[in-house]
């Protein structure tokens, strides 16, 4: 059996500085994982954000296309006359 020595300081430093270099390395690491996944998410919500705003500004030209050329009175109009038709209501 080999004798022990006395923990001396300087080796509880020592043990410090490893503990604190693999703590700081942890967290460092989860950090880069938590700012990865919030990049990932940023970029998919921002995807869905311009398809949302393609799609509105399409759906706003075609209204704007329809009543430009008076075709939006017209189709509420044959609505009308398909409700009068349909639901066989009077004026």
């Amino acid at each position: 059996m080999s004798e022990q020595q006395p923990v001396t300081k300087a080796d509880l430093l020592e043990a410090l500085r490893v503990l604190e270099a693999r703590i700081s390395e942890r967290i460092h690491d989860t950090e880069t994982r938590l700012l990865t996944a919030f990049h990932g998410y940023a970029e998919r919500v921002d995807l869905r954000l311009r398809r949302v705003e393609t799609a509105e500004a399409s759906s706003a030209e075609r209204i704007a296309s329809l009543e430009a050329g008076g075709l939006w009175a017209q189709l509420e109009l044959r609505i009308i006359e398909l409700e009068k038709r349909v639901l066989g209501k009077q004026p």
